[in-house]
Formats: structure tokens, C-alpha cells, sequence
């Protein structure tokens, strides 16, 4: 499987703990997954001689022709996209996931063992939702920018799972439709409606931090990606 993780251009201290927590190389070789972090340009000086050392350090860094900045994440995400599924295939999966996420990756390897890959689907927590027209909300959408009422079923932006063969349809769908800025909508949503893409609801491998309960607290082996402020060492190391 080929992992994107999500982290603004200058974070270098959360991809350090990313790769401290899940990427030592005895883990990536038992596991056999590849490691890609996306980035943008940035006009800060001091950056990129260091964002220069990181790549040259650990091979990991994907650095795009964009500014690394809030609306130009669907960008981010479509370059990777092209990138992994010209670079990396043939893929078993694409997990795709912000770089504050807790991943539990031998509960991962082992749900992609039997995932579809022959089929055209996306798996993720599943999100209905619809645009905010308030023009003082962060989410602010014009009707311009989006026509409708309510977007497409769409991935919580956490984290997904892909098909290689959903990764190409909603590449080549991306030249079909307009732009939009919001990337979780715009790529698991409108791109993967647009293509005929299927969206896998499994909800219950995830635990947003606004979604949990007890109850679900108690299967934390089954859970693929969680957003508690539980330490990942007391939930999951009895698995690892």
C-alpha cells in the first residue's frame, strides 16, 4: 500500500513524530507500504533549506508547484494522487490520511488484505453535508464557487481508502468538472460521484473525536484511524 500523510510545508516536527511513531523500517518492510508526504512552495526563506535536508534525509517528501496554503489543498491532493498512481502502481491500496491522525497500521494491513482492489471504491466515515453560505464561517462557500445545495456523500477528511482504479477515475474526472477548493468534497466527493466511483461507508473503523462514545472505546483493535487524545501507546501497543 502506498500512505499519504497531510502536513502543512513547515511541520516538520509532526512529520517527525509520524515517521518515529509508524515508519521505522522494520515496520514498513513487514508491512510493505510506501511513505509519501505532499508539500507546497512557501515564500519563507529559512523553510526550504530545510525542508531540502528532510527530503534528502528521508526520501519522503513530494514537494508540488503551489503555495503550501489552506485553499490550495485540493491542489496538494490531486498532485499526489497523479504522483502515487504514475510512480507507485501497481497500488493494493491508497490510505490518505491528515498527519494528526492515530493509524493503527496492523489493523489497516489487515483490512486491505481483503479489500476489493479489483472494484472502483473509496472507503472512509462517510459525511452528508451541504455548503455554508455564511460568509463570516471559515467554510464560507459562494455560489459561484458551488451551485448547489448539498454536496455529493463525501469522506471525513481524517482519512480514506482507495482502489487504484478509484484513484484513476477520479483523476481523470478532475478534467471534467470544475475546481473547488474544499478537497474532501471536491476529490471523494464530486470527482468520485462524477466517475461512478463507489463510496464504502465504514464508519465504525473510525473514531473522530466529536463521534466517540464509551461503547465504541471498547474495540480499539478493529479501529483503523482515531482522533482521541488518548495516548496511541495505551490503546493500541497490546496489537503492535
Amino acid at each position: 500500500m502506498t500512505v499519504i500523510v497531510v502536513s502543512k510545508v513547515d511541520d516538520f516536527d509532526a512529520r517527525d513524530r509520524w515517521r518515529t511513531e509508524y515508519a521505522w523500517r522494520s515496520s514498513r518492510e513487514m508491512h510493505g507500504f510506501k511513505l509519501v508526504f505532499p508539500v507546497g512552495t512557501t515564500s519563507n526563506s529559512t523553510v526550504l533549506p530545510r525542508l531540502e535536508r528532510e527530503a534528502m534525509k528521508h526520501g519522503d517528501i513530494l514537494q508540488g508547484d503551489y503555495e503550501d496554503t489552506y485553499r490550495n489543498l485540493t491542489l496538494k491532493h490531486l498532485s499526489v494522487l497523479r504522483y502515487v498512481s504514475a510512480v507507485c502502481s501497481p497500488l493494493k491500496a491508497v490510505v490518505k490520511m491528515d498527519v494528526d491522525v492515530n493509524w493503527n497500521l496492523v489493523a489497516t494491513s489487515l483490512y486491505i488484505k481483503s479489500f476489493p482492489r479489483n472494484k472502483c471504491l473509496v472507503s472512509c466515515f462517510r459525511v452528508i453535508g451541504k455548503p455554508y453560505r455564511e460568509d463570516a464561517d471559515v467554510w464560507f462557500v459562494t455560489r459561484e464557487e458551488y451551485p448547489y445545495d448539498s454536496y455529493p456523500p463525501f469522506c471525513l477528511g481524517m482519512a480514506y481508502i482507495a482502489t487504484e482504479c478509484a484513484i484513476a477515475n477520479m483523476l481523470d474526472a478532475a478534467t471534467q468538472v470544475k475546481f473547488f477548493w474544499i478537497d474532501d468534497v471536491f476529490t471523494t466527493g464530486i470527482l468520485r460521484e462524477r466517475s461512478n466511483t463507489t463510496l464504502m461507508d465504514n464508519s465504525l473503523y473510525y473514531l473522530p473525536y466529536d463521534y466517540m462514545t464509551e461503547s465504541r472505546r471498547s474495540y480499539w483493535e478493529d479501529v483503523l484511524f482515531h482522533l482521541d487524545s488518548i495516548p496511541v501507546d495505551l490503546s493500541w501497543n497490546r496489537i503492535v
